[in-house]
């Protein structure tokens, strides 16, 4: 039984951990673009769908969108498990959280808040991160039975 407490307080630790690591992938803010070459720094919760964003080498991806200007090489790792980078060019949709490793881009948002999959992805992790497992479960009743 302090066996299974142990395993179970292990797994909420490591998920904690991942989670945490989630939540902090994406950016709290955009470089929105408001006039030909003025570009805005704006929170996450203003940017819409259709909005044109600025995403320098180096930064994570906002939201999901297609490539409007730029070639770049893109780390998908963390989303998708694809270890090598990817290349994206003009039309190329690039994904909420991935990690952009070459070049200075323009994307159109075209998808945002819990329809990304990032957000899926951190809502699974937290689900896990607060559910008994199943094994668990099941040993509690059989010890609760008369």
């Amino acid at each position: 039984m302090l066996t299974g407490r142990w395993l179970d307080l292990r797994l909420h630790d490591r998920t904690a951990g991942v989670l945490g690591v989630l939540i902090n992938r994406l950016p709290d803010s955009a470089a929105r673009l408001e006039a030909p070459d003025n570009y805005m720094s704006i929170a996450l919760r203003r940017l819409g769908v259709s909005d044109v964003i600025l995403i320098l080498p180096g930064e994570n991806f906002p939201a999901g969108g297609v490539l409007l200007q730029g070639d770049m090489l893109v780390d998908e790792a963390l989303l998708t498990g694809e270890s090598n980078p990817m290349a994206r060019g003009v039309g190329g949709a690039v994904i909420a959280g991935s990690h952009n490793l070459s070049q200075t881009v323009l994307v159109r948002v075209e998808c945002l808040g819990e329809k990304i999959r990032f957000a899926q992805i951190v809502a699974l992790v937290a689900s896990a991160a607060t559910s008994k497992l199943a094994l668990a479960t099941i040993r509690a009743g059989v010890q609760h039975e008369p």
